[in-house]
C-alpha cells in the first residue's frame, strides 16, 4: 500500500502524523523525561485546580464540581489519593505523604461547609499545594543524591 506522500510523488515524511497520539502535547503537565507518577500528579493538579480561566483567575474541576453537594468531596479525596499514590511511587517520605493528606482533608472539610465551602474550593488549591510539596521533596532528594555521589 502506498502512502499519501508516495501518491503525490514527493519524497519525505507525510504532512500529517500516522497516529493521533503521535502528536506532541502542548500542555504543561506533559514531559516525556518526567517519571510517570510525577506526570500523573501534574496532570491531576492541573485538571482539578487550574484547568479553566475566567477573567484571569484559574480554577479547576474541584471548584466547579464542589458546587454539587457530595460530588466535590469525592473529587477532592480522589485527587488527594492520586497525589499520595504518586508520592509513594516516587519513594518520598511519610512526612511528605502526611502533608498531602493534611491538604486534602482540609480541602474536603472546608468544602463541606455550605456556601463558604464553595468559595473556599475555588480559593484553596490543595492539589496544587500537594504537587508543589512533591516537587520540592524530589528536588531535596535529588540534591541529597548528588551530594552523596560527589564525596
Amino acid at each position: 500500500m502506498r502512502t499519501a506522500v508516495q501518491k503525490i510523488g514527493q519524497v519525505g515524511t507525510p504532512c500529517w502524523p500516522a497516529r493521533s497520539n503521535s502528536m506532541p502535547r502542548d500542555d504543561a503537565s506533559f514531559d516525556s523525561a518526567l517519571p510517570r507518577p510525577l506526570a500523573r500528579a501534574r496532570g491531576w493538579a492541573r485538571l482539578l485546580d487550574e484547568q479553566f480561566s475566567l477573567f484571569g483567575y484559574r480554577f479547576g474541576l474541584d471548584g466547579v464540581l464542589g458546587l454539587i453537594p457530595g460530588v466535590g468531596g469525592v473529587v477532592t479525596l480522589a485527587g488527594g489519593a492520586v497525589m499520595v499514590t504518586s508520592a509513594h511511587h516516587l519513594g518520598l517520605s511519610n512526612g511528605v505523604k502526611a502533608r498531602i493528606v493534611a491538604y486534602t482533608v482540609f480541602d474536603a472539610l472546608i468544602g463541606s461547609v455550605p456556601v463558604v465551602g464553595d468559595i473556599a474550593d475555588f480559593a484553596f488549591k490543595a492539589h496544587k499545594k500537594s504537587l508543589n510539596t512533591i516537587e520540592k521533596a524530589m528536588a531535596r532528594q535529588a540534591e541529597g543524591q548528588d551530594r552523596g555521589q560527589t564525596r
